[in-house]
């Protein structure tokens, strides 16, 4: 048998399931967060359609979100990952295939809607995260940090791949190619990488599994959803990441009319946005090695801090340079809190509850993210600038960061 790595497990278990979260995160975060909105001017254009009605797409997808993800994560901690991953992927690929196939507006809010929160559901992070999370409990962290870096390099890639093949071939033949490339290459790689959760007595695993679960989470063997919701942890993490992603997702949809206020141009936006990209991915790394080294809470608060050091230079309608130093610090903080944020979910309420506690925050985080555009919006119509709007995010966020305080870590 082969014995377990330093660091890692041996190339033929650990590192592939690593390749897999890594893929899998790769084409739906590259896709959902960073590149969806390219097509949206050409499928309006097309169906003679308008912003607001396509907006609905979206919006029915993140309703069914609340609902699916603690469906999902339930799945995910009683039945085979693999197989959830698997069908997700075929999911995926069919709904993008239907989606090249829409002929009005209100097929592209059901069929978007329904297909593509699914797939975000059973394929995407949730999965990787809780997958990876099983087969590592020494170098949770770092393991989750290498598979989260999928998220920003598919955010670099993708977006720039689908530019080209739109102007190339328009919009419905790049959904078909996309399609085609899901099965072609995600599937494959989802079967050959994907194992569900290994034996305890299994070596691969890179470590003991004591350090994965708490003591309090111990006594049960399953958690019910009355369980969770009477745990503070569970409420205390779950506002301070809403807090943190409310603020974060408007403040990186309205970065492009924030540069204009500037006096800066469209291009400057697409800059800084990559900026934040590039740096989410190297926050991944840095935070994730850290997850391992250092205790969570510290981590996450550290992450909290950063994201508020970012909005006030933002709050204080900078100079280009320092409006880059924002993003830099922006893309460092949040992208290093997805790993820390995974492992303290398998440190706070266990392996076996892991995807179910996932999902079941997840209404928590989106229902603290929504309204965030809104007010961000309304307070820009009343002041005219960013800045209140900013400045009522640091105050969230210092409201978030103390949530944490209470949190216990075993």
């Amino acid at each position: 048998m082969l014995k377990a790595a330093s660091t890692f497990p041996p190339i033929n278990s650990g590192y592939k399931i690593i390749i897999g979260g890594f893929t899998a995160q790769f084409f739906t975060v590259g896709f959902f967060t960073y590149s969806v909105s390219l097509f949206f001017p050409l499928i309006i254009s097309e169906l003679d359609s308008d912003i607001t009605e396509i907006m609905l797409g979206p919006t029915f997808a993140t309703i069914i979100g609340l609902v699916a993800m603690p469906i999902a994560g339930l799945l995910l901690d009683r039945y085979s990952i693999r197989l959830i991953m698997v069908l997700g992927s075929i999911f995926f690929a069919t709904g993008l295939w239907g989606l090249a196939k829409i002929t009005s507006a209100t097929q592209f809010i059901f069929v978007f809607g329904f297909t593509m929160s699914i797939a975000n559901c059973l394929v995407g992070s949730m999965s990787s995260s809780t997958l990876i999370s099983h087969w590592f409990a020494k170098n949770r962290g770092r393991a989750l940090g290498l598979s989260a870096a999928g998220t920003s390099i598919g955010g670099i890639a993708l977006p720039a791949a689908f530019a080209f093949l739109i102007n190339l071939y328009g919009w419905r033949t790049t959904l078909e190619l996309f399609s085609v490339s899901l099965l072609l290459i995600l599937l494959p790689i989802i079967l050959f990488t994907v194992r569900d959760k290994p034996p305890l007595a299994k070596k691969e695993v890179d470590t003991t599994r004591e350090d994965s679960e708490s003591l309090s989470v111990k006594k049960s063997i399953e958690m019910t959803t009355r369980d969770f919701i009477s745990i503070p942890n569970f409420w205390y993490l779950g506002i301070s990441l809403g807090i943190l992603f409310s603020g974060y997702s408007a403040v990186l949809a309205n970065l492009t009319p924030y540069a204009i206020d500037l006096g800066l141009e469209t291009k400057d936006a697409s800059f800084f946005i990559m900026i934040i990209a590039i740096n989410g991915l190297l926050g991944k790394l840095l935070f994730g090695f850290a997850a391992d080294k250092f205790p969570l809470r510290t981590c996450l608060v550290v992450t909290q801090i950063l994201v508020l050091i970012g909005f006030a230079i933002l709050a204080s309608m900078p100079s280009f340079s320092l409006v880059c130093l924002a993003c830099i610090v922006l893309g460092l903080s949040t992208g290093g809190m997805l790993p820390v944020w995974g492992a303290l979910m398998a440190k706070l309420f266990g392996l076996q509850n892991y995807g179910r506690a996932t999902g079941l925050m997840a209404p928590i985080i989106t229902t603290c993210v929504i309204p965030g555009y809104s007010i961000m919006g309304f307070l820009y119509s009343t002041s005219g600038d960013y800045q209140l709007s900013l400045y009522l995010f640091c105050i969230s966020l210092i409201i978030g960061i103390a949530l944490l305080i209470p949190l216990k870590v075993n």
